[in-house]
C-alpha cells in the first residue's frame, strides 16, 4: 500500500507479506485478485467486533496411515506390504497438504475478512489478530 492510499494520520501497524492485508492504526484493509475478480475491504477498528483464527487437521489420515503400516507389516506378500507403505506414505502426505486454516476479521456491520493462512504459522496469524486487538484498544 503506498503512502497516497492512506488517510490523513494513518500509518502501517502491520502488513502481510504480499501486501494484501494491512493493519493501520485507523482500520484493517484487504485487496486481493483471483480468478479474473478482485475484493476491496476495509474495516475501520472501532467497527471491528472480533477477529478469529480457525484451522482444520484431518487425523484420520493419519489413523488410516498407521492402518496400512499395521496391514503391509503383516502381509505375507511383497508386493501388498509395498502397496501398503507406499499407501501409508500417501495418507501422511495427504494429512500435510490437507491442513488449512483461515483468519476472519469480523465487524459489527456483519462485513469480514476471511484470508487463508496458507504458508503461515499458527503464531504468525496469532500475531497478526493480536495486533489488531492491541490497535482497537489504542483508538
Amino acid at each position: 500500500m503506498s503512502q497516497s492510499q492512506l488517510l490523513q494520520g494513518e500509518h502501517n501497524v502491520m502488513s502481510s507479506n504480499d501486501g494484501s492485508l494491512i493493519l493501520t492504526n485507523f482500520r484493517v484493509k484487504h485487496e486481493s485478485t483471483n480468478g479474473g475478480g478482485s475484493a476491496y475491504k476495509s474495516i475501520p477498528l472501532k467497527k471491528i467486533s472480533a477477529c478469529a483464527l480457525t484451522t482444520k487437521k484431518y487425523p484420520f489420515l493419519l489413523v488410516l496411515a498407521g492402518l496400512a503400516v499395521l496391514g503391509g507389516a503383516t502381509s505375507p506378500n511383497d508386493n501388498l506390504r509395498i502397496a501398503a507403505f507406499v499407501l501409508a506414505a500417501i495418507f501422511i502426505l495427504l494429512y500435510f497438504l490437507a491442513r488449512n486454516g483461515q483468519l476472519e476479521v469480523f465487524s459489527d456491520s456483519g462485513t469480514s475478512i476471511v484470508l487463508p493462512t496458507s504458508g503461515l504459522t499458527h503464531a504468525q496469524v496469532r500475531v497478526f489478530a493480536e495486533a489488531v486487538a492491541q490497535e482497537i484498544y489504542k483508538a
